[in-house]
């Protein structure tokens, strides 16, 4: 008879599972945090393990012999790649040649349907291209299991057709990751990309939330459709008040935030610039300080939290509940505040709010030296100078060493001597603190 695409992939699962409950096992499938280049190289000392799902730029999984796994799992953390084993849903390592074993009676099960013509175009993550839903027969369903999952091509042709809304209907969306970092590379115009439920939060509520975002996005949604038409059902007026507009900077030292004067939003401001320029006319204190509020401040904000108090400095994001889509979000806002291209798995790469913090801190700087390598370097030995305590610093020929640096670059500018000695005498007699006040004074910090 005729099957619809869900009755078709609801056949797919249920065969294969039971199918595979017969075989003698030992697949499994591991999700990596790399290109499938990279993790291609990685494979070549791996037998029986393959390429099963490309979802995005960096988000590869893999499957095949479990032992060969738990070796490439070991072989990334080693390279300092992010990877982790998944759960197979029906017993067989799908997109592997363990799928072969169960082809002739998988499309046995299929032979007796007849796939119909869709009502909106179909993209398959089988040929990663729109196809005609009427060549979906029991041939295709097989090769849908077999062959590896060209996701991340399919997003490419939806985004270069003109799509740019993308909702993951799911119980855990996983592959809004994989998307967002495609669209991110292709796409300049603004997306919105998001899912239904998560893992936990899996009621009405929470399908509602996700609804409310696309509505604030401008994406038009059938309330109609989702509420009801019940005489109680109608819009609710909001205050006929003016919202205040108001702009918040970043303030340093270790006081609570204020405020800044109410201000109309700036427009055309060079965020970063600013941000940059800010930063640097504070002491190291403050701009760890500051940069660590926003990092705190921002996933609060994502969880859902006025109060950073669970939020502790160092303390991994994992244990405050951030999953793979709050990650993503905390990504985004922090992308947003310091307009740096931030990778998707930075949560993961910086497991706590202080790792994080000295990672934007790094990449702001890194930004603004571009255009001078003599900044960077300077940027770099300031760097090193945090780092140092007191005794290694007066242990060392460091303050010498930094003595004859100045002393060539006063040379090299003309100085007369009056100037070079009282430079000479400050870092003679410098401490610590004056020490860096001094790479980041006289060493080109603006």
């Amino acid at each position: 008879g005729v099957l619809s695409l869900e009755d078709a992939a609801r056949v797919v699962v249920e065969r294969s599972r039971l199918i595979g409950a017969r075989l003698s096992g030992g697949g499994g499938m591991v999700s990596v945090a790399a290109g499938v280049e990279r993790v291609g190289v990685l494979l070549a000392g791996f037998e029986g393990v393959e390429i099963a799902a490309v979802n995005g730029p960096q988000s590869v999984v893999v499957a095949g012999d479990q032992q060969a796994l738990t070796g490439l799992i070991t072989a990334c953390g080693a390279a300092g790649i992010q990877a982790r084993e998944l759960t197979l849903a029906n017993g067989v390592a799908g997109h592997t040649a363990q799928v072969e074993e169960i082809e002739e009676e998988l499309r046995s099960a299929l032979a007796g349907i007849t796939p119909r013509a869709g009502r909106v175009p179909f993209y398959s993550t089988v040929t990663g291209a729109p196809v005609d839903t009427t060549t979906l027969d029991a041939g295709y369903w097989y090769r849908n299991l077999r062959h590896t999952v060209r996701f991340e091509e399919a997003t490419r042709a939806l985004a270069a057709a003109g799509h740019r809304v993308f909702i993951e209907v799911s119980s855990d969306p996983i592959l809004v990751l994989g998307i967002q970092d495609v669209l991110s590379d292709d796409v300049a115009a603004p997306v919105v990309v998001t899912g239904t439920l998560r893992r936990k939060e899996s009621g009405p509520r929470r399908l509602l939330a996700g609804l409310a975002e696309l509505h604030v996005r401008g994406i038009r949604v059938d309330w109609s459709a989702v509420l009801g038409q019940g005489e109680s059902d109608h819009p609710v007026e909001l205050p006929t008040y003016a919202f205040q507009r108001e702009q918040f900077w970043l303030e340093s030292g270790s006081g609570p935030v204020k405020s800044a004067v109410p201000m109309p939003p700036a427009v055309g401001t060079d965020v970063q610039a600013r941000l940059v320029q800010r930063l640097a006319s504070m002491s190291h204190e403050d701009r760890d300080h500051t940069l660590l509020n926003l990092v705190r401040t921002s996933a609060a904000a994502v969880l859902g939290s006025a109060s950073t108090a669970e939020i502790a400095p160092n303390r991994a994001f994992s244990e405050v509940g951030f999953t793979s889509l709050t990650a993503i979000e905390l990504r985004n806002k922090l992308s947003e505040l310091t307009e740096l291209q931030l990778s998707s798995t930075l949560v993961f790469d910086y497991a706590t709010p202080t790792e994080l913090m000295h990672h934007l801190r790094d990449e702001l700087f890194a930004t603004a030296d571009t255009e001078d390598p003599i900044l960077a370097e300077l940027r770099r030995l300031e760097k090193a100078a945090d780092e140092l305590k007191p005794d290694r610093i007066e242990n060392t020929r460091i303050v010498a060493r930094l003595h004859a640096l100045a002393t060539r670059l006063q040379t090299a500018t003309g100085s007369g001597a009056a100037q070079e000695n009282d430079v000479m005498t400050k870092l003679e007699s410098a401490s610590a603190d004056d020490l860096f006040a001094f790479i980041d004074e006289e060493f080109g910090t603006d």
